[in-house]
């Protein structure tokens, strides 16, 4: 069975995705919600965590690459309720939440409740304000169920990572109670949310690959849906707007894009390890730019890589040396002090455009939808990031 992806052809901003993560029938096309479709509001969530975060909404692009943009939604959690602020990832398939005893979190009060704390032998120095976003705390709730099945540990493409133990407890999502959800519980989280709720493939759940790791595999969260009922088949669209963003389960809903919509085999990113994909990624087969104004074109990769479709990151990131020629492209020269690529703002009639070429489909993205604003001092940053020989 081919895994594929649909993507809606005319639409770049907004982006709206269709995906089969379960390689089922697809569902049917809806022009509202009913009974077997769930749609959720998601809050576009400008991360205040750190002061790069602040200067980046500042324009402060000294520190541009350390800042987070991301989609969330409210998860209320035990009993009595606690509201918490998760991230919103395809990239990643395990809710979990950072208890209220993270010793990254900042002291709420100044003091120092957390001095000499260590991680693996390193000392962890507070940093992340968890007020904003909310933490767990399992003492305080009356249904909460420590599981006995082994640790919790996930990690990231930046280096944060989350670890702690399995749980289950009174969990609702827009009213919707997924309280049969397996979580995990990050005593120590250096990611800066309240945390993720992962609703990629099974295949990719923290379940294996460290130590005292479950080792089984789990109903996640687009599995409970369909076994509680809310849903008929395990397959969600995703719709990122700036100003009002949404996830549908089991459906698609057709008010929310214009023109035809594309579908795309899906790439086994680790076919040493699993026979089937286990991220959301299909083929780039080109990628290149042109300026409309002065007849300049150039291409910048004609190699045929995976492209990882992630909403929990909100910036592009490609090889390094992609990276280089993009920058290059236009004249954007790397800052030392900044750690991101900084070029002298274009007019708002700029005609430079990136092309991503996934064969039946081109998309044209303006120079204007990378920057990274407000200016400072004229100049913007790029928002496009190096990666390790693939593309996200």
């Amino acid at each position: 069975m081919i895994y594929r992806i649909m993507i809606n052809a005319l639409q770049i901003l907004p982006y709206f995705a269709y995906l089969n993560v379960n390689a089922m029938p697809a569902a049917t096309e809806r022009s509202s919600k009913n009974l077997d479709s769930l749609e959720f509001p998601i809050t576009e969530f400008k991360n205040p965590f750190r002061d790069s975060l602040n200067k980046r909404f500042d324009l402060e692009i000294g520190l541009k690459y350390e800042q987070d943009l991301f989609y969330a939604t409210i998860l209320e959690i035990g009993t009595p309720i606690q509201e918490i602020t998760v991230l919103f990832d395809t990239g990643s398939s395990d809710l979990w939440v950072s208890s209220s005893d993270n010793p990254f979190c900042l002291p709420e009060n100044g003091g120092s409740t957390y001095t000499n704390k260590t991680y693996e032998g390193q000392k962890i120095v507070p940093s992340i304000d968890c007020r904003l976003s909310g933490t767990y705390d399992a003492n305080s709730s009356s249904s909460s169920k420590k599981l006995d099945i082994g640790r919790f540990y996930t990690n990231y493409s930046d280096g944060s990572f989350a670890d702690g133990y399995w749980c289950q407890e009174k969990l609702v999502i827009d009213g919707n109670d997924i309280s049969s959800l397996q979580f995990g519980v990050a005593e120590f989280a250096s990611t800066p949310a309240g945390g993720v709720l992962g609703i990629g493939f099974q295949s990719l759940e923290s379940v294996r690959g460290y130590d005292d790791a479950p080792q089984n595999f789990y109903p996640n969260f687009p599995q409970v849906l369909k076994k509680e009922g809310f849903i008929d088949t395990v397959s969600y669209s995703l719709y990122l707007n700036s100003n009002a963003s949404s996830i549908m389960f089991g459906a698609v809903d057709q008010s929310k894009y214009t023109g035809n919509m594309y579908t795309f085999p899906m790439v086994n990113e680790y076919p040493d390890i699993v026979d089937k994909p286990a991220t959301l990624a299909t083929t780039l087969q080109c990628l290149g730019a042109r300026n409309r104004d002065d007849c300049k074109q150039k291409t910048f990769s004609t190699t045929k890589m995976p492209a990882l479709l992630d909403s929990g990151t909100s910036l592009i990131n490609v090889p390094q040396q992609v990276l280089e020629e993009m920058a290059s492209f236009v004249n954007a020269t790397y800052s030392e002090n900044d750690q991101v690529y900084i070029l002298k703002c274009p007019p708002d009639d700029d005609g430079t455009e990136f092309i991503f070429d996934f064969g039946d489909l081109k998309i044209s993205i303006p120079l204007s939808n990378l920057l990274l604003l407000p200016a400072q001092n004229g100049y913007c940053g790029f928002g496009v990031m190096p990666a390790d020989d693939t593309f996200i």
